[in-house]
């Protein structure tokens, strides 16, 4: 049940105190209606019952002895008790009765009836019935109508009585029906109060009509949408405390890659100036510069391009491109290179008449598969294997994957490998060239091309990286972010 506050009323009070005077008024009404529906019901009894004696008393009293018979029955049954009597009336009164009593024409015209109302033999209102008699004469028996209403008056009480009684009945099963109205208001409160302090298991089960049911069905949709927005809003932030921690990683990594070249460099150059090097120790040092200066030339770069493809500044092309050429491309681009390296080997599952395509942008799929590629040979021995493999994952998709023999990764490792600057301390301590950028741009152009990525590794097992593209146009549409 609802609680007052502020003196505010219950919904019962405000409901009855609003309708109550409405109420009684109809009630008078309907009082007042059926006291006069049954005055005239028994009036009209009362006219009937005197007509069938008055007949009565003519069919047995036969015409000698009508008159008798009537005066008798008038004196002995009504006029002994003051309540009434019979009246004769001749042809020759018919006109003076019908200036006061117009009934009497009808009754001469029809032959009988009854009614109710003033007569000018009575000085109240009577009831009376009527019978012309064969020699034109009217027969008239008649009781007053204070008589009838009083032997009836149990008969308006009774009527009185059921109105009142169902007006209480009435009164009552509203008041019932208020009162689960109010209990479900008092649950929706109720339930609102428990959601607003965060318990969302709170729910409303009130089925009594279909407005009270959409009631119930709003709340429990309310919480439920509530724990699922929370829940949402929840992850969100998590999410947004990781991206914080990534930002502040970021600007220690950052700071960390872009410091070290820019000390050495400083320092080379500072004791140049010095005159603390000498020629050959000057030759010795600007091969030096001149690579930490392309590192910080390929950091920068790589950055910039990570911020453009996240940005979507980055032009993505996507069309239908042949998976299988591109990674044939690749292959023997590295096949061209001079040096040692791991032995390489491709398998495309292709043919020319069923060409391996997928929805994607060339250039960005070749960029990704030459990330995988360098990484594979800087974890890989040259006395090792690297294995490039396309082709079709289910009905929808068209994958592409680099693996090779080398050292693996830790767990740890495994799960910062698509974060910014997430190289491995073996292979800063190894000297591996790397900004650790690679692996983040590759995961930003997948995105971009609605695409996805996977990297499976284990210490001392090798690395298998994949990038999986949408094999159509229709399939990649809603995958697509540009």
């Amino acid at each position: 049940m609802m609680t007052r506050k502020d003196g505010l009323p219950t919904l019962r009070k405000y409901f009855f105190a609003r309708f109550s005077s409405g109420a009684a008024i109809a009630l008078l009404i309907m009082l007042i209606v059926s006291l006069l529906t049954a005055d005239a019901l028994s009036s009209r009894s009362a006219g009937r019952a005197l007509l069938s004696d008055l007949k009565e008393g003519i069919t047995h009293g036969g015409p000698a002895g009508m008159g008798g018979g009537l005066a008798g029955m008038g004196a002995g049954w009504r006029r002994g008790r003051g309540h009434g009597g019979v009246q004769t009336i001749t042809p020759g009164m018919f006109e003076q009765y019908a200036a006061a009593w117009p009934d009497i024409l009808r009754v001469q015209e029809r032959g009988e009836g009854y009614g109710h109302g003033r007569a000018p033999w009575a000085g109240e209102p009577v009831v009376w019935a009527a019978v012309r008699q064969e020699d034109g004469t009217v027969d008239v028996s008649w009781t007053r109508l204070s008589a009838v209403r009083a032997a009836a008056g149990g008969t308006y009480l009774l009527v009185a009585g059921a109105i009142v009684l169902s007006f209480a009945v009435a009164a009552f099963v509203t008041d019932m029906g208020v009162r689960r109205v109010a209990d479900a208001v008092g649950s929706a409160a109720d339930a609102s109060r428990r959601m607003a302090e965060g318990d969302f298991r709170a729910s409303m089960d009130v089925r009594d009509t279909e407005e009270l049911a959409g009631l119930s069905d709003a709340v429990n949709h309310l919480a439920v949408s509530l724990d699922t927005t929370l829940t949402q809003l929840r992850a969100r932030n998590e999410e947004l405390a990781r991206l914080e921690r990534l930002q502040r990683q970021f600007v220690a990594d950052a700071s960390h890659e872009l410091r070290a070249p820019l000390t050495s460099m400083s320092i080379i150059l500072d004791a140049a100036s010095d005159g603390l090097m000498t020629d050959e120790e000057k030759d010795e040092a600007w091969p030096i510069l001149r690579a930490e200066v392309r590192r910080l030339s390929r950091t920068v770069s790589e950055l910039l391009d990570l911020s453009r493809i996240e940005s979507g500044r980055e032009p993505i092309n996507m069309e239908i491109i042949d998976v299988g050429r591109v990674v044939e491309e690749v292959h023997r681009w590295y096949q061209s290179l001079p040096g040692k390296l791991p032995a390489m080997e491709v398998s495309i599952e292709s043919s020319p008449d069923h060409p391996l395509e997928a929805f994607a942008d060339s250039d960005a799929l070749h960029r990704c598969l030459v990330n995988f590629v360098d990484n594979a040979i800087k974890a890989t021995p040259s006395t090792g294997r690297i294995s490039m493999w396309a082709g079709r994952c289910g009905d929808d998709w068209v994958e592409v994957s680099v693996s090779d023999t080398g050292g693996g990764m830790t767990r740890e490792e495994l799960a910062r490998v698509w974060e910014r600057f997430a190289r491995s301390e073996r292979s800063r301590s190894s000297g591996r060239e790397g900004s650790g950028l690679g692996l983040s741009i590759v995961h930003a152009l997948a995105d971009a091309m609605g695409g996805q990525v996977g990297l499976e590794s284990e210490l001392g097992s090798g690395t298998r990286a994949r990038i999986r593209l949408k094999s159509s146009r229709e399939e990649s549409k809603d995958q697509q972010r540009i």
